[in-house]
């Protein structure tokens, strides 16, 4: 580098030579930072977009965690005919219900739109073989009851592997 200078001529003082070096580090932070922030901004649209995709598998995880509890207050009620599972099966009914609105809060393109919307038709007829479950006068043993709780059984599991 000293035989470059030595070549051009040129006379260069120490301050000129420590200014052109305090320069050359002052472009190579700038360059340093803008990567840095231009990275950050990546990490932050980034971490967003796993963000609403947690928060939607999360609620997709729920939905299926109560489409199976919402069956077993009509199992229960089948097997020894307490009318208390009818409260629980209103109660989940509604927490189900909730969960499917929730879910459709999350849902922005039409694919998971139309999924939902089979979801939404397999918890309506959910909720009718429940209610056909529990107007049963004789419900312990009743075999129309037990076939009414298998297609329910196989709506639901063929709903969860969707």
């Amino acid at each position: 580098m000293l035989k470059l200078f030595k070549t051009l001529k040129i006379n260069l003082t120490i301050f000129q030579k420590l200014l052109i070096g305090i320069i050359a580090l002052l472009i190579l932070n700038i360059i340093v930072a803008y990567v840095g922030i231009v990275s950050a901004n990546k990490l932050k649209n980034n971490s967003k977009i796993v963000l609403k995709e947690t928060n939607k598998y999360n609620n997709l995880q729920n939905l299926k965690l109560n489409f199976t509890e919402l069956l077993m207050p009509a199992n229960d009620y089948l097997i020894h005919g307490n009318k208390v599972e009818i409260l629980n099966f209103n109660k989940l009914n509604a927490i189900t219900r909730l969960q499917l609105e929730k879910s459709n809060t999350f849902e922005d393109n039409h694919f998971n739109e139309h999924f939902l919307e089979e979801i939404e038709d397999i918890f309506h007829e959910v909720e009718r073989l429940s209610n056909n479950i529990f107007e049963l006068k004789e419900p312990i043993g009743n075999n129309e009851g037990a076939i009414m709780m298998e297609v329910m059984d196989g709506i639901v599991i063929d709903a969860q592997k969707k």
